[in-house]
């Protein structure tokens, strides 16, 4: 899942990945579904501040899984003014749980974008 908060809008794109050798982290084909939902000048804002709040702008790069193992991505990245931001969490078998900041801002937004 890839979600993208820019300017006014909430882009979510799911994808399903399909695994023809189930040990495999090599996808062999992938569905994707794109949703795009137009936010209010005042959703944007306490987004922004809930960003700033909950430590989204400290991230790393990448959590979770190493990139040869099987994983499922879930992204966030921010984008407006001067805040740019991507975080990517693999999420697997044995991968860390999420950090704390990204879960938040991933419930928060999918809150929104119901």
């Amino acid at each position: 899942m890839l979600i993208m908060v820019h300017d006014q809008q909430i882009i979510r794109i799911d994808t399903e990945f399909v695994y023809d050798a189930p040990a495999s982290g090599v996808p062999s084909a992938a569905n994707t579904k794109e949703r795009k939902i137009t936010i209010t000048a005042d959703q944007l804002a306490e987004i922004q501040r809930f960003v700033l709040r909950s430590g989204f702008i400290n991230l790393g790069d990448a959590y979770g899984a190493k990139e040869y193992e099987k994983f499922s991505p879930y992204t966030l990245e921010v984008d407006w003014q001067k805040i740019q931001k991507k975080v990517i969490f693999r999420s697997g078998q044995i991968a860390d749980p999420r950090p704390q900041a990204f879960a938040e801002l991933e419930k928060y937004v999918l809150e929104i974008a119901k």
